[in-house]
């Protein structure tokens, strides 16, 4: 009894305790370079006291950090207000230009089922999300003509290149996640997010804005890929039955081989039921979720000036730039090695509602499945 009381205590106390403990206090020590001084000039001395009841952590919930940063923009010149009004907006267009130059969560959900691994790293290291594209139907896309072909150079023939070329693919998939992830951190700690003072978190710290707009992505990511294996299934090469499922040690093989180097990936369309479209559904909210929130957060990110946002933005839009050539680097490699084992076995792209790969006596292949 008397353990079962303490513990309601402190359950009670530690949920007093939250909110206080989720207020940020270590903000305003260090801004971007572009005003660190000018605005630490202001904090330490015309909102000294202010900045000293921020500091506190007994102190109230919102009434210091609303305190200080009124009295920050009190002091702060109008066109610097000006300017600072001008980087939100850049900041809030931010996920509209990622979403020009990302790939669609189909063509990362593609990659997913052949490389898990690289996709994963690659769909965190671009906080894009958008729908649609040319991969919305994988088996349209995965039967689009190889222009330039891989496989067929010389030096393609040797098991080295490839292990280099997997190598450098994980190389700029983590160096991208590390930029990424450092300038939200830097954009999270050395800036002041409006949204996020305006809604009360409770434990969650106030700097959780654009860590949250990162972490979103991979669900939006996850519901896509859950998609589509329900929607679509492998198959052998001549289309006649489904591959069995691949054991981890298939499956960790193939994620370390460039899919240009790896076997066809071919597909067919399966019957699907409620349970699928309500992912399907699931997915597109998602991805609006991310969009919406994305915009919201950044949009609101206080005391950055032009100089300070622009690399921001440009080291975010080249991570996002260099994964997505990943991605189409290693769709392509998928097409190529489909293309070949068409050439090889026989095997044609078609569509039909249910299965089936039969060859007449003239030769002609007639598909009653949609496969790819």
């Amino acid at each position: 009894m008397r353990l079962s009381n303490r513990l309601m205590a402190a359950v009670a106390v530690l949920s007093l305790a939250a909110p206080a403990a989720a207020r940020t206090t270590k903000q305003y020590r260090q801004f971007f370079p572009g005003w660190n001084v000018y605005l630490r000039n202001i904090t330490d001395n015309a909102c000294h006291d202010e900045l000293l009841a921020y500091q506190d952590p007994e102190g109230e919930y919102l009434g210091p950090p609303a305190l200080l940063l009124d009295c920050i923009l009190s002091e702060m010149s109008e066109i610097r207000k000006t300017e600072m009004g001008i980087t939100a907006v850049v900041l809030g267009l931010l996920p509209t230009m990622l979403q020009q130059i990302g790939p669609t969560v189909s063509e990362v959900g593609v990659l997913a089922s052949r490389r898990p691994l690289l996709a994963f790293l690659l769909s965190f290291a671009m906080p894009s999300v958008s729908t649609g594209g040319a991969m919305a139907d994988p088996v349209e896309g995965l039967r689009r003509p190889v222009v330039f072909r891989m496989r067929s150079l010389p030096s393609a023939r040797g098991g080295w290149l490839w292990v280099l070329v997997s190598a450098l693919e994980y190389l700029i998939a983590l160096t991208a996640l590390g930029n990424t992830l450092h300038q939200i951190s830097t954009l999270a700690l050395w800036s002041i997010s409006i949204s996020a003072m305006a809604i009360q978190s409770g434990a969650i710290s106030q700097t959780f804005g654009p860590f949250l707009w990162v972490t979103l992505v991979v669900p939006a990511h996850l519901l896509y890929f859950w998609s589509f294996k329900m929607q679509y299934k492998k198959r052998d090469g001549d289309g006649e039955r489904t591959l069995e499922r691949e054991t981890w040690l298939q499956t960790i093989a193939s994620e370390f081989v460039p899919c240009a180097a790896g076997e066809p990936m071919l597909l067919t369309q399966v019957h699907t039921g409620l349970l699928h479209f309500v992912v399907e559904f699931a997915t597109d909210i998602a991805s609006l979720v991310v969009f919406i929130f994305g915009t919201i957060v950044l949009s609101s990110q206080i005391f950055i000036s032009m100089a300070d946002v622009v690399p921001i933005v440009g080291r975010i839009l080249a991570s996002t730039l260099v994964c997505r050539l990943v991605v189409l680097f290693e769709l392509h490699g998928i097409r190529e090695a489909n293309s070949d084992s068409e050439t090889k076995d026989g095997v044609l792209l078609s569509d039909g509602p249910q299965s089936g790969y039969e060859q007449d006596n003239k030769g002609v292949l007639a598909a009653q499945d949609r496969a790819v």
